[in-house]
């Protein structure tokens, strides 16, 4: 009975169909994110942390006497070396080279 009322009144579907999906509902497929490194390994996103020394160059004798001198105590404060590479274990190197290889996977 409903199929013939149906036929009748020339009844379209309240569903849309898959071909009447406009594209912008569909998701974008992007392109995998490969944050390589110009050496070729990959970025972890983290910062570098500064180098800070708190190591006082002046004892307190030598300290006072400045102060009393009125010297300017920032010569004799040291100038900012380069920062070195961490040292490293043998296990963090092959932790390292581990974690590289599951990436690719």
């Amino acid at each position: 009975m409903d199929e013939e009322r149906r036929q009748g009144e020339n009844y379209q579907s309240r569903l849309m169909e898959e071909h009447e999906v406009p594209e912008w509902v569909y998701p974008v497929k992007e392109q995998p994110n490969t944050n390589l490194n110009p050496d070729g390994s990959y970025i972890t996103g983290k910062r570098q942390r500064k180098y800070v020394s708190y190591a006082d160059p002046l004892s307190d004798k030598q300290w006072m006497i400045a102060m009393e001198n009125g010297e300017d105590l920032s010569k004799f404060i040291p100038k900012r070396r380069e920062n070195l590479p961490a040292e490293t274990n043998d296990s963090t190197s092959e932790n390292l080279q581990m974690l590289k290889v599951m990436m690719l996977l």
